[in-house]
């Protein structure tokens, strides 16, 4: 349960550094970047009150993957942004 706790501190982490390194990107990276956090925040808000529930409330255990999947599916959209647009910027 531990590490679960730690590998969340490290994305949260991630996430944080992550929106202060986008914050003078274009206004597409930037919604991104700050819905990626927030779902973050919301799965991480959510596996804490799954824990304080003594994990009985299964409602909050879908929220939580719900925040992690909403999370995984912005970061990846703006990862697939950002190399379109490298790959347009690199072509001779």
């Amino acid at each position: 349960m531990a590490s679960h706790f730690v590998i969340d501190m490290v994305v949260i982490v991630v996430g944080a550094v992550n929106l202060v390194l986008v914050l003078h990107k274009s206004n597409v990276y930037r919604v991104l970047s700050i819905v990626s956090f927030a779902s973050v925040i919301s799965a991480f808000v959510n596996g804490t009150r799954f824990v304080a529930s003594n994990f009985s409330i299964n409602g909050i255990s879908y929220g939580m993957a719900g925040g992690f999947m909403a999370a995984f599916v912005f970061y990846f959209v703006m990862a697939m942004l950002m190399y379109r647009d490298i790959t347009i910027q690199t072509k001779p």
